[in-house]
């Protein structure tokens, strides 16, 4: 018998190599844990509130004139002015104010003051204009304005700003309508009575 022959070698398969390792990861480092937090003081339960009162919207009060302590007598020009120091003879007309100084104009019935819409004042009682109408002394329609001393400022037809007495010489006139009333009425009774 024949040997058998021998059989070819074969390569060696060389092993092949092995993967490399991966490095062993290490853990993450835990967080910190965080501490808890201390809670803010507890926030109230919402208490229901009363639904908020309007406030109440105070009107500004009207200016209230100081009481002119008595009247005083002054002499008036015959263009209305105050005779300020001038010794005349004329006679003097009472009126009531707390500044006399402030004062352009005393009205009167000789000496009225036209305003800028027409109306004509002849006198001043407690702080309102007054005009003469057939009915007698009458509130003017014209705008007019209290001053904090009591007197009454209004425009006048120059279109000048005048300052009027808080009190003018309203009982003289009345008197004067009524003294001319009854010349009137008596004048006409006795024209009948000679009619007759």
């Amino acid at each position: 018998s024949l040997p058998d022959e021998p059989s070819v070698p074969t390569e060696p398969t060389t092993p092949s190599k092995p993967e490399q390792p991966t490095e062993p990861t290490t853990p993450s480092v835990p967080e910190q844990p965080t501490e808890p937090s201390v809670p803010e003081k507890p926030v109230e339960p919402n208490k229901p509130t009363e639904p908020e009162k309007p406030v109440p919207v105070v009107p500004e009060k009207p200016v209230v004139p100081q009481q002119p302590e008595q009247p005083t007598d002054v002499v008036v020009k015959p263009n209305g002015e105050i005779a300020t120091g001038e010794s005349t003879q004329q006679p003097t007309v009472p009126i009531e104010t707390n500044n006399l100084s402030e004062v352009t104009h005393v009205p009167t019935v000789t000496t009225p003051i036209e305003t800028a819409s027409g109306e004509s004042i002849v006198a001043v009682d407690k702080g309102v204009p007054l005009t003469q109408t057939a009915d007698g002394l009458k509130p003017i329609k014209s705008e007019y304005k209290v001053l904090p001393s009591g007197n009454v400022q209004v425009k006048s037809a120059d279109g000048k700003m005048k300052v009027l007495p808080y009190t003018g010489e309203k009982m003289g006139i009345i008197g004067s309508i009524a003294g001319v009333c009854l010349t009137v009425l008596s004048g006409i009774l006795i024209y009948k009575k000679r009619k007759v």
